[in-house]
């Protein structure tokens, strides 16, 4: 009966099997995965917020000016309207006077014309 140290090292297939076993090739560190496609950029919660403030703020002003440029024509215009009655009783007032100079001289004239 032969020895098992005989078998063990006569037998060229343990041999072969117990190296490949006990060795292993050296671990490489994994492939380090491909980097992720550009982003495409994305709203975030506090642009989105900043966008709405500046809004409302630009909103706000926009009001603000039309009600102040509202409150200005009104006040142009009841100066307008006074100026323009104003303008208007200054007109009637010269007319009259006109006619009545010329009323006084058409009757002097034709008073005299008159037997």
């Amino acid at each position: 009966m032969p020895s098992p140290a005989n078998t063990i090292a006569s037998s060229p297939s343990s041999t072969t099997t117990s190296t490949t076993t006990n060795q292993s090739p050296p671990l490489s560190p994994p492939p380090p995965p491909p980097p992720p496609p550009p982003a495409t950029p994305s709203i975030t919660t506090a642009a989105v917020n900043s966008t709405s403030r500046n809004f409302q703020r630009r909103l706000a002003w926009k009001r603000r000016s039309r009600r102040e440029k509202d409150e200005k024509d009104v006040d142009e215009t009841k100066t307008r309207g006074e100026e323009c009655r104003r303008n208007r009783r200054e007109t009637e007032r010269g007319i009259l006077s006109i006619f009545s100079e010329e009323f006084v001289i058409f009757t002097a004239w034709a008073s005299s014309r008159m037997p």
